[in-house]
């Protein structure tokens, strides 16, 4: 059992839980501010120390949550604690089901809600309301209308929606709404001009994304059904004024992309997680490829998902081809992911891996599987939900050696991820301390196809 330390901390003598924190980010606006608090200031927090901790019997990720002097917060040992806020003594606890008996599922992650004299949290599986019979929160008056404000003129421009996502040859309408200098609403306006802007230079990129391809008229987007995948802005100008709207264009399946018509420093428009971790570039023997970007240390850079389509997609095959090369001793991981599953070339223990979630395999199926570097491989994942049950199958074999008919991984969930866009996955290895580049990682000819 692993062993998490929960501090709080006060300040000596005080006490410091004035209006409470009934909720994740204090409020309903998540201001994560609590107005009451008058204690603490800059002049006495370099006196603050640890009051008191509680050993519990895993992580806890939860914000715990404080009302009437009394903490309450979950922990991933599946157990939820009412602890009393000046001493830290538990008052009460209770231990909640685990989903088949098995431990490595996680248990209470998010933070709990007080309101109306209960206390509300959820696990992976269920949502409880702990309370006694017939108790009662407090009365509050309810608050009477706003008082009408005129507004100004117009300082502000917004286009609705503000984000948009679509598929190659659909249409979205726009509004253009106008605010004053206080926020106050004006109200739909008129006589503006539209424009479709080429995107800017991303930081640290050789080149921007090209404007979208569409048409744009009438407040209507359509955008260009012969390009499977874009991204960009529409905007809308008013005098010096001007409001923009995002627009994405996930593909619809089948999709393929090779990377031959994405430039050099570039990365598919309409993927995404992918600026400042992935890159296309051409190989010595002239092959476009994606390229996971190889020179920051930082996990947050150094690993990451190329999210290809849409997060509602379900019961479909991801093919690619990879390939990874070694530095010093290290080789990288890679893989492709369908349904928020991964199949991936652990290079470093030489495993094929098929899981769920690599931080804490909730399912995973891990053969061995010796891969060389500077070799490509050929990643085939599918995903098909059945019966309330997620089967997935996996292969990989050397790209210039026929497909084999059996399947190499095979797993089934009982309690399934039912949709997920799919993914390539690449953790970059062996990257030196004082920087510079660690093993490659390169992608070509992905499909993904409807099953």
């Amino acid at each position: 059992m692993r062993l998490f330390v929960l501090g709080l901390t006060a300040f000596a003598g005080t006490a410091a839980f004035a209006a409470g924190w009934p909720i994740y980010g204090h409020d309903v606006r998540q201001s994560r501010f609590n107005a009451g608090e008058i204690v603490i200031g800059p002049q006495n927090v370099g006196s603050l120390h640890q009051a008191w901790f509680l050993p519990t019997g895993g992580p806890v990720t939860a914000t715990p949550i404080e009302v009437g002097g009394v903490v309450y917060v979950g922990s991933w040992d599946h157990t939820f604690y009412a602890l009393d806020a000046t001493t830290g003594v538990v008052k009460w606890k209770v231990t909640v089901a685990t989903p088949q008996g098995d431990s490595k599922f996680p248990g209470i992650q998010s933070s709990a809600a007080i309101a109306n004299g209960r206390v509300y949290f959820s696990t992976s599986e269920e949502t409880y309301c702990i309370g006694k019979n017939g108790a009662k929160g407090a009365t509050t008056e309810a608050a009477g209308p706003l008082a009408k404000v005129a507004a100004g003129p117009v300082a502000q421009v917004q286009v609705v929606p503000a984000d948009v996502v679509l598929h190659p040859g659909a249409s979205v309408n726009f509004t253009v709404r106008g605010y004053d200098a206080d926020g106050n609403l004006v109200g739909d306006i008129k006589d503006y001009e539209w424009s479709i802007p080429t995107p800017p230079v991303p930081p640290g990129a050789k080149q921007g994304p090209p404007a979208l391809k569409g048409k744009l008229a009438d407040d209507k987007l359509t955008v260009d059904a012969k390009v499977p995948n874009q991204a960009g802005y529409v905007v809308a100008t008013l005098g010096k004024l001007s409001g923009k709207a995002r627009v994405r264009v996930a593909p619809t399946l089948p999709y393929t992309q090779d990377f031959a018509k994405v430039p050099d420093g570039a990365y598919p428009g309409g993927w995404v997680n992918t600026q400042g971790k992935f890159l296309v570039k051409t190989l010595d023997k002239g092959e476009k490829v994606l390229a996971k970007v190889n020179d920051k240390a930082s996990p947050l850079i150094a690993r990451g998902n190329a999210y290809i389509g849409e997060p509602t997609l379900s019961d479909y095959t991801i093919q690619c081809d990879v390939m990874g090369t070694k530095v010093g001793g290290d080789m990288p991981d890679v893989g492709v992911v369908a349904n928020r599953y991964t199949l991936m070339l652990q290079g470093n223990i030489q495993k094929l891996r098929l899981v769920s979630w690599s931080a804490l395999p909730r399912v995973d199926e891990t053969i061995e599987f010796a891969w060389q570097p500077g070799t490509w491989y050929s990643l085939k994942l599918t995903s098909e939900m059945k019966g309330g049950k997620m089967t997935l199958k996996g292969k990989c074999w050397p790209r210039d050696e026929k497909e084999p008919q059996k399947w190499t991984v095979e797993l089934a969930d009982a309690y399934p991820n039912t949709e997920g866009a799919p993914a390539l996955y690449g953790y970059v290895l062996g990257i030196p301390p004082a920087g510079g580049p660690g093993t490659d990682i390169y992608y070509a000819n992905v499909r993904v196809s409807k099953n």
